[in-house]
C-alpha cells in the first residue's frame, strides 16, 4: 500500500523498521545463586524496555514520514512487545497505527 510504512516485530528480540534489523537478545547469565539470576533478568528486562523504546523511536524517525504505519507481528510474539513498540512510534509519529497479525487467517463473518 503506498505511503504506508512497515515495522516487522519478528520476534520478541528482533524489530525491523525499514533496512534495519534491531536485535535485543540478552547478554549470556552464568551464576550459581538463584535469586542472583532473578535480579538480573528483572534489570535486564527493564534495561530491554529502554533499549527497545529508544531504539525504536531513533530509528523510526530517520523514515521518511508517511500516513500509515502497519505494525505486522508474529503471532508468538508477547503482547508486552508489541505494547512497547505500539506507544514508541505512536510517541514521535502522527501516523495512523495498524496491527497486522501475521500467519492468522481473517474470516468473515458468513
Amino acid at each position: 500500500m503506498p505511503g504506508t510504512t512497515v515495522v516487522q516485530i519478528q520476534s520478541d528480540r528482533q524489530i525491523q523498521l525499514g533496512e534495519v534489523t534491531l536485535d535485543f537478545s540478552p547478554p549470556e547469565v552464568r551464576t550459581t545463586h538463584p535469586w542472583e539470576l532473578y535480579e538480573l533478568q528483572w534489570k535486564q528486562a527493564l534495561q530491554r524496555r529502554h533499549d527497545v523504546r529508544t531504539a525504536v523511536q531513533r530509528e523510526i524517525k530517520k523514515i521518511p514520514r508517511t500516513p500509515t504505519i502497519v505494525l505486522r507481528v508474529n503471532p508468538n510474539v508477547q503482547l508486552e512487545t508489541i505494547a512497547i513498540v505500539w506507544t514508541s512510534v505512536e510517541a514521535v509519529s502522527k501516523a495512523t497505527l495498524y496491527l497486522d497479525v501475521t500467519g492468522t487467517e481473517q474470516r468473515g463473518v458468513d
